[in-house]
């Protein structure tokens, strides 16, 4: 005789409890709990599931207990990392995402303990995505994905991606608000998406930093990131690639063919293949730094070379120098953002052919006679490596309040390999840039 489980013998023992003071049982009773427990399962609506569960005591004992395999078949069905969790925890698990991922949040530009409660329920689907058992084949979609895309679907939370205090009078998300918002960029971008967000929805002297003489950097003294005036940059480009009122983007943008998606991986593992490293720390001029101060808080840089030019235009380059840092620790509780530096110049033609790999000439340049451009940028790349928000300014210019400066996109253009689109609004620069971070295919990037 085959062994029993021990939910065989609860489910027995109950069943004779019932019957013994009299209760009365269905037909369902009759079943072993193994098929009891299988029709459960292929019950496609939640609401119809505790319908049968409160068709008898005994079901709702075999269905709702914490030990029943209803719970991790159905998690598993809908959900991605159903393995992290014990048998426990996902009935309580499952019940509390439904409930969550149903409410009606964002209807008003307010965010309350509902809306509060909503973004935790997303973090964690966030956090979870793609992350599948160690051995298990990767899936093409994340369920967890799915499940997002279904939940801001029934809210304003994309289309008016911005809150305010309780009179209306200023701008106030909080920082998960901020994080969740930026890691779903993606379908902010979509075409076919929420479409464009309003003007109230971004601070405009926050993007182009109006009375600032010089560049401030997007990581703060204790290392972390700059939520709220990165989701003011990302509301502009939404506003502005999608918006033919604007007059600006939305008519170029409609004719690009590989526009930003999401990524494919857990947002845990490294990002490999947005660029490609040929430097070292002698590849950085030292006197950037005053530009990108160093930030104690982060992970040692690592740095890059390349090159960039205008789409359509490979006769004129720009040469790229910069570096990257990782974040030692989660942001908001989400893994994978990245800190991406870097300046673009193009040196007077007497000097052109002089620009080796190493730096070591830059601490005799002048920035202003001898470089026909140089522009800095600095960004973060949002988890996943798809997409990186950011801003520009001119180098030449620091120290002046007229100083050219802006905010920037880049995106993943994969297939043209390692290589990222940018756009970037400028007085002199009208047309969007193909970058690209090239270098010997296999190097790697030497630490600080």
């Amino acid at each position: 005789m085959s062994e029993r489980s021990p939910r065989y013998y609860e489910y027995l023992t109950s069943r004779h409890l019932l019957r013994k003071r009299g209760y009365r049982t269905t037909l369902f009773c009759q079943f072993p709990v193994e098929l009891i427990e299988r029709i459960a399962i292929h019950i496609e609506s939640d609401t119809d599931l505790i319908s049968f569960a409160l068709t008898c005591h005994g079901i709702a004992k075999c269905i709702l207990s914490p030990l029943s395999g209803v719970w991790r078949e159905r998690f598993n069905n809908k959900y991605d990392a159903g393995w992290q969790h014990s048998s426990e925890e996902l009935g309580n698990e499952y019940r509390t995402r439904a409930t969550l991922l149903q409410l009606d949040v964002f209807l008003r530009p307010f965010e309350g303990p509902l809306e509060h409660a909503w973004l935790k329920a997303i973090q964690t689907l966030l956090v979870e995505s793609y992350m599948n058992k160690p051995g298990d084949k990767q899936t093409s979609r994340s369920k967890n994905m799915l499940r997002i895309a279904e939940a801001v679907q029934k809210t304003n939370f994309l289309s008016r991606p911005m809150v305010r205090n309780g009179r209306q009078t200023h701008m106030n998300p909080s920082t998960l608000f901020c994080a969740v918002q930026l890691c779903l960029s993606h379908m902010c971008f979509d075409p076919l998406g929420p479409g464009p967000c309003l003007r109230s929805n971004y601070d405009i002297t926050e993007v182009y930093s109006y009375h600032h003489e010089f560049h401030h950097s997007l990581i703060d003294e204790n290392g972390m990131i700059c939520f709220d005036t990165l989701l003011h940059i990302r509301n502009f480009w939404q506003r502005h690639l999608l918006s033919a009122r604007e007059n600006s983007y939305a008519s170029s943008y409609g004719n690009v063919t590989r526009r930003p998606r999401e990524w494919v991986q857990p947002l845990e593992a490294k990002v490999t293949t947005m660029m490609l490293i040929d430097a070292n720390r002698k590849s950085w001029p030292t006197r950037l730094d005053e530009h990108f101060p160093e930030n104690i808080d982060l992970c040692p840089r690592k740095y890059f070379i390349g090159s960039e030019g205008f789409q359509g235009d490979m006769s004129l380059h720009y040469r790229i120098r910069g570096f990257y840092q990782d974040f030692p620790y989660p942001q908001e509780g989400i893994f994978g953002w990245l800190r991406i530096c870097f300046v673009s110049y193009l040196l007077a033609d007497d000097l052109e052919s002089r620009d080796q790999p190493d730096a070591k000439d830059w601490d005799d340049y002048d920035f202003t006679s001898d470089f026909d451009r140089i522009y800095g940028f600095e960004g973060i790349l949002i988890p996943g490596g798809k997409i990186l928000l950011g801003k520009y300014f001119d180098v030449q210019s620091e120290g002046d309040e007229e100083c050219e400066r802006g905010p920037c996109i880049y995106w993943e253009h994969t297939h043209l390999g390692d290589v990222l689109d940018i756009m970037s609004v400028s007085q002199s620069i009208d047309y969007p840039f193909l970058t690209m971070f090239s270098s010997p295919a296999g190097s790697q990037a030497a630490e600080e």
